[in-house]
């Protein structure tokens, strides 16, 4: 065992913490990814070329030694369970080219004079607490023109729009023990802290005594509520097609995180009114027409705020009413997700005799940089994407798909996948720009296409 050089173990249902293999001294290649193995980091070898643990259970911060590491060229620990700050060093590791911590839930201010290694080109940092600037060594076009870099979802000051607010980040710090952005304070401050801490402490334990006795009253009926409602679910979870409402779904968090927090950098979903989509098309004028079909036409505006839109019309049958369509309507309000050309809102026009639905617009965000095909294939050297773009826009069509199958339910399968459908916003983003819903399977036949 000592020869070992490469222990390769992906997607093998494995469970527990892995054996100490530090000694085994000739090690270059850990790949136990996809399997539910932690919580405990392995303790490894300083030969350690690569070392994959990404999909698994590991939690707590990682180990200091992997600062030390200098043969390390590819780190992937990406959605496991691990806290605590961010270790910077990993950066400038000087064999390291590819890192990726997405997924965790990882603290602390980056600063964008942080140093990097000559050799990495890909680095993924999204979906963590991660606070201030993005290093300056990851965006230069200078160190490496090519490379790869993904900061989504922290609460970095990037300027765009796929970053949450930073107090996001500061309250979600909190609860794994971290404060990001605080520099140490000196041993006199801490300990007047730690003696304030005690203090409320004290408090606090009086406070819950007195309200013990009046909680404990509540939790019977409260759990008989949540039994009931996973009941509920559970009953319907054959029946996808029937969807479920939005409450009945958060309440037994069968919506996912991204849902929950709402899509970043997108325009709350809300109702529009008719007289609010016809200032945006300046009555539905036909230079504003992108096209149409047998249900309706698609046409570009831009609502009272600036935003640009685009408008979808669906003519629909008589003899509908509201109520028939919000079913529909609560599945179209969580197609939000930064990987999906993402709906904004809705509006009803009604026939004036008797109330009943005789159009339907749904309004989605425009997306202005034209297709993924067009980007690769045609138009001037100049236009089209280089090989770091593609990559990251298969990333992020893949994360598109992941969400219309999981992250909302029930999932929207058997979707219109073609390179001409994979839009790109200004900062080169793909979005799916068509996805199949059955949004009105009882107003009209065939299935709409969005």
């Amino acid at each position: 065992m000592p020869s070992l050089r490469s222990l390769v173990l992906a997607s093998n249902n494995l469970t527990g913490n892995l054996p100490d293999m530090s000694r085994l001294t000739n090690l270059q290649v850990l790949d136990v990814g996809g399997n539910s193995v932690g919580p405990a980091f392995p303790r490894l070898g300083r030969k350690v070329v690569t070392v994959v643990l990404s999909r698994n259970k590991f939690g707590g911060g990682l180990p200091a030694e992997l600062s030390s590491f200098y043969l390390l060229e590819r780190l992937d620990v990406s959605w496991n369970r691990f806290v605590g700050p961010f270790t910077l060093a990993l950066l400038s590791l000087p064999s390291i080219r590819f890192l990726s911590v997405a997924g965790n839930r990882f603290t602390g201010t980056l600063s964008d004079r942080a140093p990097c290694g000559d050799n990495l080109w890909f680095i993924d940092l999204s979906s963590n607490l991660l606070m201030g600037s993005v290093p300056t060594c990851l965006t230069s076009p200078d160190r490496k023109p090519d490379k790869v870099v993904l900061v989504t979802a922290n609460c970095l000051d990037n300027g765009d729009g796929s970053q949450h607010p930073s107090p996001i980040c500061q309250t979600q710090a909190l609860a794994v023990g971290i404060v990001p952005g605080k520099e140490r304070k000196s041993i006199g401050e801490q300990a007047g802290f730690v003696a304030g801490v005690v203090a409320a402490v004290l408090v606090a334990v009086l406070v819950i005594g007195v309200m013990v006795f009046f909680a404990v009253r509540k939790v019977t009926a409260k759990g008989a509520k949540e039994r009931a409602l996973a009941t509920s679910v559970e009953e319907h979870a054959s029946s996808a097609s029937s969807g479920y409402p939005s409450k009945l779904l958060a309440d037994a968090r069968y919506i996912s995180q991204t849902v929950k927090l709402g899509a970043l950098g997108i325009t709350s979903y809300r109702s529009f009114s008719l007289v609010e989509l016809e200032a945006a098309t300046n009555n539905f004028e036909n230079s504003y027409l992108l096209g149409q079909d047998s249900h309706g036409e698609m046409y570009t505006g831009r609502l009272g705020n600036g935003t640009p839109v685009t408008i979808r019309t669906l003519k629909i049958k008589r003899n509908q009413t509201t109520q028939s369509f919000n079913r529909h309507i609560d599945t179209i309000s969580r197609l939000r997700h930064q990987n999906l050309v993402s709906a904004l809102g809705h509006c009803f026009e009604y026939d004036l005799d008797d109330s009943s639905v005789i159009q339907l617009y749904i309004v989605f965000e425009y997306v202005q940089n034209g297709n993924l095909r067009s980007r690769i294939s045609q138009g001037t050297e100049g236009c089209k994407l280089t090989w770091a773009q593609r990559i990251s826009a298969a990333i992020g069509v893949a994360k598109g798909i992941q969400f219309l199958h999981g992250g909302i339910i029930p999932g929207i399968v058997g979707n219109n996948l073609r390179i001409t459908n994979i839009l790109l916003d200004q900062n080169h983003v793909a979005k799916i720009g068509s996805y199949n819903i059955p949004i009105l399977e009882e107003a009209m036949k065939p299935e709409v296409d969005l």
